[in-house]
Parts: C-alpha cells; structure tokens; sequence
C-alpha cells in the first residue's frame, strides 16, 4: 500500500529537512520542505531556514480569528523583530503578554533575543512588572 505525500510521509520529509539543517546542509532542506504543503510545514523549519513572510503571513491569518490564540501574537511579535520591525514586534508582544502569554516563555526563548529591546519586555521583566494581565 503506497503512502501519499501528504499522509505519512510529511512527517518523515520534516524529519529529513531538521537533519539537513543539522548537517548545515540549508539548501537541501529548503527543497525538501518544498514537497510539504504549505499549511503542514513547522513552524520551526520555516523559522530555521528564514521563511519570515510566509510565518508572518500564517500568524496574521491566525490572529485575525475570531478568539485568537496568545501565542500566535509572541510568535507574529517574534518574526517581526527578527524582520527589524522593532516597533510593531513591541506592540504585538504587549498584545500577547496582555492576553495571557507567559514572559517566562518569552525569557527562555533563544530565538527571542530580539524582543528582549522592547519596550513590552523590558515592563514585564521589570521587578515590579504591570499587573493588567
């Protein structure tokens, strides 16, 4: 019985393409998360291999729900500090650290070391950090 591509095998190519990047091979891992659709590709690879539009494009989609997720606002607020919006990353990670995101999170975060200059981070790391949840 053949597996399709878009069952099983997914998976196993994101498998492949985290291994590529491991071995720094970006490019082969760039083309093998080609062959995943779209909505089925991790966050992570995109995020490894720099895919910023395409994630800020998935997170704007995904805050612009009805009852949005906190999380999608840190990592939308990730992406757009690694893009160099510092003043839109501000404000999208005081969105999501007022809906409930925990700071914790965002201070464990390697790939967060950008927001860390914001203004929203500096607050709710202060030692008196805003009690308006």
């Amino acid at each position: 019985m053949a597996e399709s591509a878009t069952g099983s095998q997914r998976p196993g190519l994101q498998f492949v393409c985290r291994c590529l990047l491991a071995l720094g091979r970006r490019e082969e891992a760039r083309a093998k998360l080609e062959a995943v659709e779209p909505e089925h590709r991790g966050e992570d690879l995109l995020f490894a291999l720099g895919a910023l539009d395409r994630l800020q494009a998935r997170f704007e989609r995904a805050i612009g729900r009805e009852y949005p997720d906190a999380g999608d606002f840190y990592k939308l607020a990730r992406v757009l500090a690694h893009r160099g919006e510092a003043a839109r990353a501000d404000a999208t990670l005081l969105q999501a650290l007022q809906r409930g995101f925990p700071i914790a999170e965002v201070v464990a975060d390697a790939d967060a070391l950008p927001l860390r200059a914001t203004e929203a981070y500096r607050r709710w790391t202060a030692p008196d950090p805003p009690v308006d949840p």
